[in-house]
């Protein structure tokens, strides 16, 4: 009977111990709890979307592939363009440019923030009441101007004088000046890049059925160093996004035709039209894989190129710099942010002798395809699928860093 009851006593005091224990961290089951519940949901999330016919082009890149059974996997890549902006993903062995909620057959974004009547709008909101609220419409090209310099830099001096909307010194960083709820806010560069970034997640997580998009590939003109494209780093997190690679431009444009890979070395001409200036780039690929910017140069006011001067003489100096001739060039690639595409298409193919331009994609989010794929091959080569600094096979001959 002693040693019956010495038992109970044993386990009742046992009891009292786990007892204790689960009282004084409740968190850790509700955690556990809401864990077990997200993945579920999750689990049934996805296999809404896989059911979703989704007409799409493939690019095969091999074992870089996406995993599709984890949502920490998808990796978007964003464009930010002059005028408009898109956002891709890679899944499945697939791309897919993310359409907007309104229209299915538009899957570009234009490139605006504006503060209007208490609200902050995006897109084609902010785009429409340019012209009646100047003053509280930003542009993400300005933006693009403004992020990562100092206020005092000269650049940011002489396009302070252009800008519709109000820019002030702050600790020497320039600060955008918006009207909401009838007083005067001021902005950082990032708060205004992070607000479009965080639409276009929000876009994306529509797309997918409310599956969380944590991770993105964000491009950036070359000429971008490494202070800039930490601002855009910044920005992602404000927007909730790990953004795992900064990258350039053409290097994107590139990636989307999978010209990384294949036999032998290569120089490839980047031909992007935008709506205030054309942008030439040539990039050598070696036969690793690996890109390295030989030239850059870009000449301001697109149309007035296309209507008054000459296209070619921007790929003339581009070749001159690089020291190639034409028939070093292995493949031209479009990318387009503005009308006359036909009429460059053509300019192009006369001057190289025949050689077709690469414009299956459409030009308009060919950027965003590549920075999807590159973010498709940088989460598979990360071990925890959590955190990347570096990105992968890519170097620029113009910073030490993408």
């Amino acid at each position: 009977m002693k040693t019956q009851a010495l038992l109970q006593l044993h386990l009742l005091a046992l009891l009292f111990i786990v007892c204790s224990s689960l009282s004084y961290s409740p968190s850790i089951i509700n955690s556990q709890h809401q864990q077990h519940q997200q993945q579920q949901q999750q689990h049934q999330q996805h296999q809404q979307y896989q059911q979703v016919d989704i007409t799409s082009s493939s690019l095969d890149i091999g074992d870089c592939e996406i995993g599709v059974d984890n949502t920490l996997d998808y990796v978007i890549g964003i464009d930010i363009g002059s005028s408009y902006s898109s956002v891709s993903v890679y899944r499945n062995g697939y791309y897919e440019t993310v359409h907007n909620e309104s229209d299915k057959n538009n899957y570009v974004t234009p490139s605006y923030v504006a503060f209007s009547n208490g609200e902050i709008l995006v897109g084609e909101a902010a785009k429409d009441q340019a012209i009646s609220n100047p003053q509280n419409t930003i542009s993400m090209n300005d933006i693009r101007s403004l992020i990562g310099r100092r206020y005092s830099d000269q650049h940011v001096q002489d396009r302070v004088k252009t800008l519709t909307f109000r820019v002030v010194d702050i600790y020497d960083k320039p600060y955008i000046v918006a009207k909401l709820n009838g007083e005067d806010k001021s902005y950082s560069p990032e708060d205004i890049f992070g607000i479009f970034l965080n639409r276009m997640r929000e876009k994306v997580e529509g797309y997918f059925f409310g599956v969380p998009i944590k991770h993105a590939v964000i491009t950036c003109p070359v000429s971008f160093n490494g202070v800039q494209r930490q601002s855009i780093r910044d920005a992602g997190a404000l927007a909730g996004l790990n953004v795992i690679q900064v990258i350039d431009e053409p290097i994107a444009a590139c990636l989307s035709y999978d010209l990384n890979r294949g036999v032998g070395d290569r120089n490839i001409l980047v031909f992007d039209f935008g709506a205030d200036k054309v942008e030439v780039t040539i990039l050598n690929v070696d036969n690793r894989g690996v890109f390295k910017v030989l030239s850059n140069t870009d000449v301001q006011s697109g149309a007035d190129i296309i209507e008054g001067e000459d296209p070619l003489e921007t790929v003339k100096q581009v070749l001159e710099i690089s020291g190639l001739n034409k028939v070093d060039i292995s493949n031209i690639v479009m990318v387009c942010q503005y009308g006359h595409l036909h009429n460059v298409n053509q300019l192009l193919t006369d001057f190289f002798d025949g050689k077709q331009t690469l414009r299956d994609i459409d030009p308009h989010y060919v950027l965003s395809v590549g920075a999807a794929i590159s973010g498709a091959r940088l989460i598979k080569e990360l071990p925890d699928n959590t955190n990347a600094q570096q990105p992968l096979v890519i170097q620029s001959g113009t910073h030490d860093e993408l």
